[in-house]
């Protein structure tokens, strides 16, 4: 096992017979959905656009109306999105978002989502004041490091 999958393995997922809609009174949009994550996998889900990949992220994230079957999950869900929400402030702390700063899980979290490469790029190393425009380094991957869940659900994975 990685480093990557220690430090986020945990949790799982799993929808049985699942109906949903964006509200009670629609028909459903996903049908007999059945999807089962155990702990420590990594699951991509690919289609066509307009296939419902973003609709069974929004069921998994609770956001759409369950009108049958079961949803459960074990532990808290982090939500990476297609756009990354990154604050005028340093690196370090978009990562730890208000978080007291710990050196040990800090530096897990930057070896194991691999940011060692974009802080050697920045003039002030993880000091360096990002924002939403600035370029070269990873700002999914700063997203994702700010999450500390053991399960992750990443809408359009992109650097």
């Amino acid at each position: 096992m990685n480093q990557f999958d220690k430090f986020f393995a945990g949790g799982a997922i799993s929808i049985e017979k699942g109906f949903f809609a964006w509200s009670q009174d629609e028909p459903p949009i996903l049908k007999d959905i059945n999807i089962e994550i155990k702990p420590g996998k990594l699951v991509a889900v690919v289609g066509q656009v307009g296939a419902g990949k973003s609709s069974l992220i929004s069921a998994i994230l609770g956001e759409m109306e369950k009108l049958g079957g079961k949803v459960n999950s074990n532990g808290k869900i982090a939500y990476i999105p297609q756009q990354a929400w990154i604050q005028n402030c340093s690196l370090r702390n978009n990562i730890m978002f208000g978080k007291a700063y710990n050196e040990s899980v800090y530096n897990k979290v930057i070896n194991a989502c691999a940011l060692k490469p974009d802080l050697a790029m920045l003039p002030g190393g993880d000091s360096t004041e990002i924002g939403e425009k600035v370029m070269g380094i990873r700002l999914c991957l700063i997203v994702f490091a700010r999450s500390n869940q053991k399960m992750h659900v990443i809408h359009r994975v992109s650097t």
